[in-house]
């Protein structure tokens, strides 16, 4: 009998939506009685185990004034947080443990309270206050009447160091090219939002 284990690091994502780790075992089978349900010359397949590796969370509505730059999104409820992560309801920063391959899904509701023109919004996901490539969306209101509701969301694969400090950020544009500007700070809040994490491999 030829035993053969592959390790799958990949993790089903295109049957059903959960990442996980684990392994599969190819198993040959060369001799067969007439009751086996394994043809001769057969596999058996068999996972071993399925142990997706998540945090979720999300803000519920808790206004966020804009600060003078960009403002660090925080996270109010967490809905599950396993082992390999630490986050503080309220806080914006999400600690994890554990270095590999990440999925990282965020979603921020904007809102243009009473800024009377256009505004252009940027968020982006920080590691260790560095930016991650391909994190970076973007939203548009028109004022605080017409089109005064807009969002911001992300999904990307990135490589996370052990013990890194993950954030959601926020800025907003009042003009063409610079963000960052503090025109209408005072007067823009966030709204509702959630963040998803899943470990790949």
């Amino acid at each position: 009998m030829i035993k053969r284990t592959l390790l799958i690091t990949i993790l089903l994502c295109l049957v059903c939506g959960v990442a996980f780790s684990g392994s599969i075992t190819s198993r040959k089978v060369f001799d067969v009685s007439g009751t086996n349900i394994i043809p001769k010359n057969g596999y058996e397949l068999s996972i071993d185990s399925i142990t997706p590796v998540i945090f979720a969370s999300r803000n519920t509505g808790s206004a966020q004034t804009m600060g003078t730059a960009d403002v660090e999104i925080t996270w109010d409820t967490d809905d599950r947080k396993d082992t390999d992560y630490t986050h503080t309801e309220g806080s914006a920063d999400i600690t994890i443990y554990s270095a590999g391959n990440y999925i990282i899904s965020y979603g921020v509701g904007l809102l243009n309270n009473t800024y009377t023109n256009r505004i252009n919004w940027h968020a982006w996901v920080e590691d260790d206050d560095t930016k991650i490539n391909g994190s970076d969306s973007y939203g548009y209101s028109r004022d605080d009447s017409y089109v005064k509701y807009a969002s911001c969301s992300k999904s990307f694969y990135c490589a996370i160091e052990a013990e890194s400090v993950i954030n959601v950020h926020i800025e907003i544009s009042t003009n063409d090219t610079t963000f960052g500007d503090t025109t209408a700070n005072a007067n823009t809040i966030s709204g509702e939002g959630t963040i998803l994490i899943e470990k790949v491999d």
